[in-house]
């Protein structure tokens, strides 16, 4: 009769409260407010394949993004000057080494300090034309942000380098670098 009683008394208690935890002794379990954020085993699943094929993209995309000649091109002179309080203006001369002469490219040109930090890059414009190891002279202006540390560095501080993927030369031959 005494296992009846019991089995009786559990039957009457009410249903647990999900919202309301306790310990097996009875007493209210302390909620955590870092549980609340704790993503479930799934979700960390999904997260690190999203990760993982974020890590992926970047990876392929590496190599095309470091891919390019920076012997076609050099920077033979730079200069820059404060056009107003906003802007400045860049004048630079780039030599190209091609034993034909070039109708369009793909190329930007960047500066480096004596650190390696990297000041730039800056694209040249696709439509210039360079005859066979002459030059071209472009001239860009640009607002804050960009370019004015040129201004402040001593020039001896500060390595100019090009970078091309991609270029036709006047004979309608097409040369990328991969």
């Amino acid at each position: 009769m005494i296992g009846l009683t019991r089995r009786k008394a559990r039957a009457e208690q009410p249903a647990p409260n999900p919202n309301s935890m306790r310990l097996e002794s009875g007493l209210p379990a302390r909620r955590s407010s870092a549980s609340i954020f704790v993503p479930s085993r799934n979700r960390r699943r999904s997260m690190r394949r999203v990760l993982w094929a974020f890590a992926l993209v970047l990876a392929g995309t590496a190599p095309a993004l470091a891919a390019c000649n920076d012997d076609l091109l050099t920077i033979s002179r730079w200069s820059i000057k404060p056009v107003d309080s906003h802007m400045n203006e860049l004048s630079f001369t780039v030599r190209s080494s091609a034993g034909k002469g070039i109708r369009m490219l793909d190329a930007q040109l960047g500066f480096t300090d004596a650190l390696g930090a990297t000041i730039g890059p800056l694209e040249i414009d696709r439509d210039i034309t360079i005859p066979a190891g002459g030059t071209f002279t472009g001239k860009r202006v640009w607002g804050p942000f960009t370019i004015e540390r040129l201004l402040k560095i001593n020039a001896d501080d500060i390595t100019a380098y090009t970078c091309v993927r991609a270029v036709i030369y006047d004979d309608g031959s097409k040369e990328t670098f991969d």
